[in-house]
């Protein structure tokens, strides 16, 4: 009986025609290479969602809508995320909250932002800005308490970080210059025996973090406050004019703009 023989599969079929032999291409299927492309675009449109969902929490955060930003960037769940939420939930506390709201928003904070340090402890902006939200908390429990509990120290390392990750970073070293004047001026004797404060330090901070970075309104806000802190009398005329520049400063986003009604009762004090 004649028989036709599928060579690619040995099918064999018996019929009553003569042998016949059928060449067909043979089909071999990789499975791992076919998923290979399916994985990849996978991949690609998760990276694609996450940057367009970090950047609509940006615009969120750039138009003041904090508390909106904040639960977004969260939502990412990371580094970069909990770093803005971070940011976010910060802004919200310095510039809107009320009093009795402001200690719970900045815990919440900190902890977003010892989030981000921990998976990306390479990042010179998750450890700034989880120097800000400890530095802010701290403001909501007072200078005592927070130096016995090691926050001054914390703050201080955070900062120091930041700088040493990135030495250009203009904000880092406005806010150690920050935080040597500040904590002399809430800590004193004990500030500059057990932390190492220094106001010439601050002062050197200051002045590398405005030549980074001139334009930089919340920089020359910060250090107009810092000559304040070392001696009004001595700086009034220096921190007013330093604080009318930082007003002409154009403002990049909502928080800077908040910042500028900050600024103008600043002034609107040294002239009253």
């Amino acid at each position: 009986m004649g028989e036709v023989r599928f060579v690619d599969t040995g099918l064999t079929l018996r019929q009553g025609a003569p042998t016949r032999t059928i060449n067909r291409p043979k089909v071999m299927l990789n499975k791992t290479a076919l998923f290979v492309p399916f994985l990849a675009a996978a991949l690609c449109s998760l990276a694609n969602a996450a940057a367009n969902s970090l950047e609509s929490a940006r615009t969120a955060y750039d138009e003041g809508r904090f508390l909106e930003a904040a639960e977004m960037a969260e939502a990412l769940g990371t580094a970069q995320g909990f770093t803005l939420a971070n940011l976010s939930l910060v802004a919200h506390g310095y510039y809107i909250a009320d009093d009795d709201e402001k200690q719970g928003l900045y815990e919440r904070a900190m902890a977003l932002g010892e989030k981000a340090v921990d998976l990306d402890p390479d990042d010179a902006e998750s450890a700034l800005r989880w120097g800000h939200a400890m530095g802010r908390y701290t403001q909501t429990i007072g200078s005592l308490k927070a130096f016995r509990q090691g926050y001054a120290g914390r703050i201080r390392e955070a900062f120091e970080k930041a700088v040493s990750i990135d030495p250009d970073m203009a904000e880092a070293h406005i806010s150690l210059g920050a935080w040597h004047v500040e904590g002399i001026k809430a800590g004193g004797f004990m500030a500059r025996a057990t932390l190492g404060a220094s106001n010439r330090t601050g002062a050197n901070h200051y002045e590398r973090g405005l030549e980074l970075d001139p334009d930089s309104k919340v920089g020359v806000y910060e250090y107009a406050r810092g000559l304040l802190m070392l001696s009004e009398r001595k700086n009034r005329e220096r921190a007013r004019e330093m604080f009318v520049n930082a007003l002409e400063i154009p403002p990049a986003n909502a928080a800077d703009r908040l910042l500028d009604e900050k600024i103008a009762r600043k002034i609107a004090k040294l002239d009253g």
